[in-house]
């Protein structure tokens, strides 16, 4: 139930080429942009009809591209965000120690906030790199795009995390 091809359709009388992506994990919402979009370029790339070797090097570049524009800080926050819906009250999880969107909504809650904090709602978070004394667990440096705003000092993105379980995942 996973693919992506090209078909052909008849547009006004014309056959015209068209990419359908079906239960591709780029068109989840919890995978980052910057992974959707990686991962959407990649197979641009393999089903362009181009020799597999001008395939190869094209993706090649367009990792690069990926990996120069994460080292130099050139992503926006909104690219990274994982969004996560909660299938019950973040309280209802019996292992929400481990799951990144309960450990954020849990955190929401206690702060006031109202969204992302009960059953059936969305809850966005960034991944950010390990602190000083903090756990190394997803859970733990998983934060909410506002927090991460309003601590750009305390709080950096994690970009191997992102390259390694989100973009390099995405394009296997």
């Amino acid at each position: 139930k996973k693919y992506a091809a090209m078909k052909l359709v008849m547009t006004d009388g014309q056959l015209v080429k068209r990419r359908e992506d079906k239960g591709l994990d780029t068109v989840r919402r919890d995978w980052s942009r910057i992974a959707k979009q990686t991962g959407n370029q990649v197979l641009t790339e393999i089903l362009s009809g181009k020799p597999p070797e001008q395939v190869a090097s094209a993706i090649y570049d367009h990792l690069k591209y990926v990996k120069n524009r994460l080292d130099s800080g050139d992503v926006p926050l909104t690219e990274f965000e994982i969004v996560k819906e909660l299938a019950k009250n973040p309280e209802g999880y019996a292992n929400g120690i481990a799951q990144p969107h309960v450990q954020v909504a849990l955190r929401r809650k206690q702060q006031g906030h109202r969204d992302g904090v009960l059953q059936g709602q969305a809850v966005p978070y960034i991944i950010c790199r390990s602190t000083a004394g903090r756990s190394t667990s997803q859970a733990d440096r998983a934060f909410h795009p506002d927090e991460v705003r309003n601590s750009p000092d305390e709080l950096k993105v994690d970009t191997e995390f992102y390259l390694e379980f989100q973009v390099r995942k995405l394009t296997k």
